[in-house]
């Protein structure tokens, strides 16, 4: 821990202690009670490390989170008991998970009934609009959060809080996401914070977000103190309190606030608080039990017990053993991915069977929003792998791995689970359709059947008109536009797709392969755009040395395409455009070896490679002879 996290537990410790002391002296006002208002109920969120590789990890975000959910807990007049609160943290903090938490955030609640809502992470962008963040950045979420569609935490906070009738508490901790130089998007301003729209109207914040913010360095970002959550806590346990009345309302916290000297450079971030206008009170300073304050270590359970909630804990103790396992297994079989499969032992039907036990009554609904969000995270990381360029991936679309089947199975059986008016029923059908299309188009381009990337074609226009701003979307519908040779529709969806997510590569890759036939520099300034923003996208090297081929430049062909082999260990086209290589530079013997290995990777339009004209020098010679005695061996086998 660092020492600066440290000392301030310990300052929340002797000033909890010291503020007891002193009101223990005089008749205090007296709080409201919790009966007065209502149970209490939290969502506690933090994260500090990303799937995505391309964003850095924050450094106090998810202690921040654990330290305000102890806070919570050890309330004396307001506390909220263990079953009431969540607290998600780093790889726990999936779309999927945060949606389905504020379901149960919200679920069956009164009207004087309080939630609450915190969370800390990556929340400002340069062209933010709104205060809190529209979007924010969860643990899945992809760098170009528009790549793929992603549900607005506060407007759905905000939603639930007016159907509901709810008082609330909402604290967030932002911090803006800082990109390498290669990624950052200059053409878009910089929004000065006093211009942005609040949808809380009862709230407040501090700010130390400017412009120069964003050009910081990986290192510089990470060197700085990042954490402002303190100063809320500060506030929160009486430093705040002006009139010494023992309640802190939000005036009183947005006057400490402002009164803190900051230095911005080494302090980035966006502290935003926000509660309900009819609520008197921000929160109640603690007695002398608040020295009982747990740290956040005392707080996490073991890995198994962190999937599983304060709630369900309380429900497993009283079922009977056999019960008990049967959850366990649930359990670890969405741990282990296992959600359809094997057929006796899934994670689907291990929670049929759970939902037949009259003993799991209680956590029916939880069970049901578990096993959704299990469906919706394994899906979601293919999708993330395809966005993050990832080789692996991209190998799998290139072959049409029957994985891919699995996923419209997936999202289908989320939305059934969470049901169709779900708010993020919009979101699961865009990408349900979007991988039944892409399935088709797979099926369509090794049967050569045009019918069939028409009907993918079909499937990514319906995705679309759910999701409008999905940039994966554009892309795929792009991608079936040019196979079907309208080159006018595809350049325009990838011109969409580029527009909602400027930073990612593969689009980028896409448009530079529609230019390779009219205009070559064109063509190659694009390729080597996309290999810029992500140099581990090997389909972007391939593109590029297409471009190379197509101008005869032979050396710098043969080292694009080497370079996508050495990405991509079993590129079939990159292998094979080799070999042509090696042909026309009459090198029959490396010939030879580069369409041997196209082969065994899974080339098999033997009856192309005899009409490529690229080859017919190749052709003439002892060692093609010999490549296609050894391939016609194997056909026998």
């Amino acid at each position: 821990m660092p020492m600066y996290k440290i000392y301030s537990l310990l300052f929340l410790f002797v000033l909890s202690s010291a503020i007891s002391f002193f009101f223990e002296s005089w008749n205090p006002i007296v709080a409201q009670t919790k009966e007065s208002i209502g149970a209490r109920y939290a969502l506690v969120v933090g994260i500090s490390h990303y799937q995505d590789p391309e964003i850095p990890d924050l450094t106090t975000a998810h202690r921040d989170a654990e330290l305000f959910a102890s806070y919570l807990r050890n309330q004396l007049n307001v506390r909220i008991e263990d079953e009431n609160l969540l607290l998600i943290t780093n790889e726990q903090a999936t779309e999927a998970r945060v949606a389905t938490a504020l379901d149960w955030l919200f679920e069956n609640r009164r009207p004087n009934d309080t939630v609450i809502l915190y969370f800390a992470g990556y929340g400002m962008e340069r062209n933010q609009t709104t205060i809190p963040a529209s979007k924010l950045y969860f643990y899945d979420t992809p760098l170009g959060m528009n790549q793929v569609g992603s549900f607005d935490l506060f407007f759905q906070f905000q939603s639930f809080i007016k159907s509901r009738k709810s008082a609330f508490q909402l604290f967030a901790n932002f911090y803006p996401l800082v990109v390498s130089s290669e990624l950052r998007n200059d053409s878009i301003p910089f929004l000065g914070i006093d211009k942005l729209e609040k949808p809380f109207k009862n709230s407040i914040y501090l700010n130390t977000i400017h412009e120069k913010t964003f050009h910081l360095s990986f290192k510089e970002l990470s060197d700085a103190k990042l954490s402002m959550n303190d100063l809320v806590l500060d506030g929160l346990l009486g430093l705040a309190d002006k009139n010494m009345d023992r309640v802190v309302t939000l005036k009183e916290l947005d006057s400490y606030l402002k009164q803190q000297t900051i230095i911005e450079e080494y302090w980035p971030g966006l502290l935003f608080v926000a509660c309900s206008p009819k609520m008197k009170l921000l929160n109640v300073i603690h007695s002398k039990n608040a020295t009982k304050l747990k740290t956040a270590s005392t707080y996490l359970p073991s890995m198994l017990q962190f999937e599983i909630s304060s709630k369900e804990n309380v429900v497993l103790q009283k079922v009977s053993d056999k019960n008990r396992l049967l959850f366990q297994d649930f359990i670890v079989a969405i741990k282990l991915g296992h959600l359809l499969e094997p057929k006796d032992r899934n994670a689907a039907n291990l929670a049929d069977a759970l939902l037949a036990e009259q003993e799991f009554a209680s956590i029916y609904t939880d069970i049901r929003r578990k096993l959704s969000a299990a469906f919706q995270d394994e899906s979601q990381q293919a999708l993330n792998a395809y966005l993050n360029s990832d080789s692996r991936e991209l190998i799998k679309r290139q072959k049409g791995s029957e994985l891919y089947k699995l996923y419209p199975e997936y999202l289908k059986r989320a939305l059934d689970l969470l049901g169709k008016q779900h708010f993020m029923g919009p979101i699961l059908k865009a990408k349900q359709l979007y991988f039944e299309g892409l399935i088709k188009r797979f099926e369509g381009q090794r049967s050569k059947d045009f019918s069939l990337i028409e009907a993918a074609l079909e499937l990514q226009l319906h995705a679309r008109s759910f999701e409008h701003e999905a940039a994966f979307i554009y892309n795929e519908i792009a991608i079936n536009f040019r196979i079907l040779g309208k080159k006018v529709e595809a350049q325009k969806n990838f011109e969409f797709a580029i527009e909602n997510a400027p930073n990612w590569s593969i689009p980028f890759s896409n448009y530079a392969q529609l230019y390779i036939e009219d205009d070559l520099s064109k063509a190659l300034r694009i390729a080597k755009h996309a290999i810029r923003l992500s140099p581990r996208n090997s389909y972007a090297y391939n593109v590029e040395a297409l471009v190379y081929l197509k101008s005869k430049d032979y050396i710098r062909a043969e080292a694009s395409f080497l370079q996508a082999i050495k990405l991509d260990p079993c590129y079939i086209d990159a292998f094979y455009n080799v070999a042509c290589i090696k042909s026309l530079k009459q090198d029959y013997k490396a010939a030879k070896i580069y369409l041997e290995s196209a082969i065994n990777c899974g080339f098999s339009d033997i009856d192309f490679a005899r009409e490529d004209p690229d080859l017919e020098l190749f052709r003439n010679q002892v060692e093609w002879n010999e490549l296609l005695g050894s391939v016609l061996l194997k056909d026998k086998k």
